[in-house]
Parts: structure tokens; sequence; C-alpha cells
């Protein structure tokens, strides 16, 4: 019997001890530190109207004198005696005192609606980035829209050096520097205010459609050059765009990759090509033949962890 119990606790031993090592890379509410969060505004008697996995519609919340939420932050929802915390992608309020927040992942539970009534809190909740090799994210839609929300998670859970910076956060709290509608000119503007890192990497084209393409190649010569003067010893990475099943849609896809791959060469750019490694692939795009579903992000993540 002795010997039984002895080898129950070595087993548990060796078990609590890989949890303990392995848990941070699997489990993302290990990667956020709880010994800083911080409430900064309390709601109380909110409604839950509907919820699902990724959205949640409260009623009953008072219209604020100024911006109340935010999709930068955190947030809370307290039965009472169990708090749900999570984040969004985008967040909006009705002047009929409902507040929608869509893009939502559970931090650590879904709740359980146990009460009519429940509390909404918005928290400052540090995200662990404990690596040293800092990355940016640098683009459009394609690096944070839908499925793309998650590739930074990803990245983090499956190497614990990187450490992600940028002006904005996604859905888990990750920092960015990506905007939805983002064309090329658009990023050339707001290049010199992107933060310093050890590596950028771009993931852009999908709103340069109809757009003078010499004038396309130009800028996006500029934004490398740009970031290279600023960063010399810094690596760049350019993405292209996956094939597409519409022909018009391919047909810019071809042209824009045309213009980034001669950009790239001319600066050094290193190029992760999508369009190439997606030609033996299948139900890679989501439904509107433009972005990257969940399996095609799993694929870019295998060849960023290559680069990263």
């Amino acid at each position: 019997m002795l010997f039984v119990m002895v080898i129950w606790l070595f087993l548990i031993g060796i078990l609590s001890i890989e949890f303990a090592i392995e848990s941070p890379k699997e489990f993302l509410v290990l990667k956020y530190n709880w010994k800083e969060k911080r409430t900064t505004n309390t709601i109380k008697k909110v409604l839950v109207d509907s919820m699902s996995p990724d959205f949640l519609r409260l009623t009953n919340v008072p219209l604020p004198d100024q911006q109340q939420f935010s999709n930068y932050t955190a947030y809370s929802l307290d039965s009472g005696n169990r708090e749900s915390y999570f984040r969004c992608t985008t967040v909006e309020q009705s002047a009929s005192g409902a507040a929608i927040f869509k893009g939502v992942v559970w931090i650590n539970r879904i709740p359980r609606i146990e009460k009519k009534y429940m509390t909404l809190k918005t928290v400052e909740l540090p995200l662990l980035q404990k690596g040293n090799s800092t990355v940016v994210t640098i683009g459009d839609s394609h690096f944070i829209w839908r499925d793309a929300r998650s590739l930074r998670k990803e990245l983090s859970l499956k190497n614990d050096n990187i450490k992600f910076v940028g002006s904005f956060k996604d859905s888990y709290g990750f920092p960015h520097e990506a905007k939805v509608f983002d064309s090329s000119k658009d990023l050339l503007a707001r290049i010199d205010g992107i933060p310093d890192a050890a590596t950028y990497i771009f993931f852009f084209g999908a709103h340069d459609k109809n757009k003078d393409i010499k004038e396309v190649e130009t800028q996006i010569c500029t934004i490398f050059e740009k970031t290279i003067e600023r960063n010399p010893q810094s690596r760049l990475v350019a993405i292209t765009l996956p094939p597409a099943p519409n022909p018009k849609v391919e047909a810019h896809n071809l042209r824009f990759n045309r213009s980034l791959e001669n950009c790239a060469s001319k600066s050094g750019v290193s190029i992760i090509d999508l369009h190439h490694l997606f030609d033996d692939e299948r139900g890679y795009l989501r439904n509107d033949g433009v972005h990257l579903n969940q399996y095609g992000n799993n694929l870019l993540v295998r060849e960023l962890l290559k680069v990263l």
C-alpha cells in the first residue's frame, strides 16, 4: 500500500511539474498578468440580451457623457459569485442603451447567466510577454479580421521569445499595427509612427484594388525604404497575397505580388510567398475568397515560425 502511495505521489509531482512548464504555452488565461489587473469602470445592473462564443449584446447600459467603451481594453461580466473576462474586436453603443461587443474572445470562461442582472467592468489586464525578440505585424484586414485575430496568439503560444509591439491591440490583447481598410497609401502615411522592432512583418494589399499599380508599387517601395532607413539592423518580412478563386481578385493579387516582390528585391526584404505555397492547398480561404480562414492562418503561422 505504501509503495502504491509513493508511486501515486511521484506521478502527481511529475504531472504538476509538466503542467507548470507547459501550461503557459497551451492556456491563454495564463498569458495575462492577473496580479496587475485593475478595474477602471463599473456599470451595475446590465442585462444580457444575447450572447454567443464571439458576440455579446448588453442592454440597460446608461449612455455616457463621453466614449465609455474601447476595443483596446478588457471587460468582465460579474454575476456576483464568478467573473467572466473577455476582450473584443469592436464595440458599439446605441442610443437605446445597448452595448454590442463583436469578435468576442472569452479569456477564462463563457459566463452562465445565473442572475438577471450582472455587473459590467472595464478592466486593465496586461499581457505577460516575456520574450526579448520584438515583432510588429503591419497591414490591413489580413492581420486582424475574423480568423486572423488569433495569429499573434498562436505565434506567442508556440514561441515564447516573441514580444509583439504596436499601437493597437487585437482581440487577445496582443499589440499590432494593422487597420482593417488600410491601403498602401494609408500605411505609408503612418509608417513613421510605427514602433521600433527587431522584426517587421507586412501583410497588406487587399484594399489596393482598382488603383494605379505604379503608384501602389512606389508606395510599397517607400514603406520598405523608410522602415530600413530608420531601423537598418531590423529584419523585414513581406507576405504575398494568396491565390484567389475569383478571376478579378486573382488578377489583382498577381499584380500586387509582382510589385511587392520588386520592392522587396530592391530593399533586401524577405518574402513569404503564400501564393506559391498555397498552389497545392485547398480550403484555405474564407467564403469571401479574399481572407485566410483558420486553416490558412495555421499554415501562415507555420511559415512565420520558420522566420521567427
